[in-house]
């Protein structure tokens, strides 16, 4: 599962999990070290991104339900999710930028992981 970096890194600086150049090169690097890793096993391998979750859960839920062999089920896994959590359970407004991120911070970023930040379409 992807998520747009300049929200994780600013999510976790917030949470006190690191300084933000730090956990800007763990981003890339995890994401790029995962790829590495499965670039010779593709059929285990389904990169997802957060957002789309949180647009089209039923569609991305059947997407990870046909890649592992199963009935494209996602509609009930929402719907159950829904009941179980309230009507608002994929809230979009979750995949708006909540940066904390200022100027400086953004341009490091972009230094250090803009590069596949850009690949990833962020």
């Amino acid at each position: 599962m992807v998520r747009n970096g300049i929200d994780v890194v600013s999510s976790a600086g917030k949470l006190g999990w690191g300084e933000l150049g730090a956990l800007s090169y763990n981003w890339k690097g995890l994401i790029e070290q995962t790829r590495i890793a499965m670039q010779d096993y593709p059929e285990f391998y389904l990169e997802l991104r957060y957002e789309e979750l949180l647009k089209n859960p039923q569609k991305v839920l059947d997407q990870v339900l046909t890649f592992t062999g199963l009935e494209p089920h996602g509609a009930n896994i929402v719907a159950g999710f829904k009941e179980d959590f309230g009507p608002n359970a994929f809230d979009q407004s979750k995949i708006v930028s909540q940066t904390l991120l200022g100027a400086a911070d953004l341009d490091n970023f972009n230094k250090i992981a803009g590069d596949l930040q850009a690949e990833l379409g962020y």
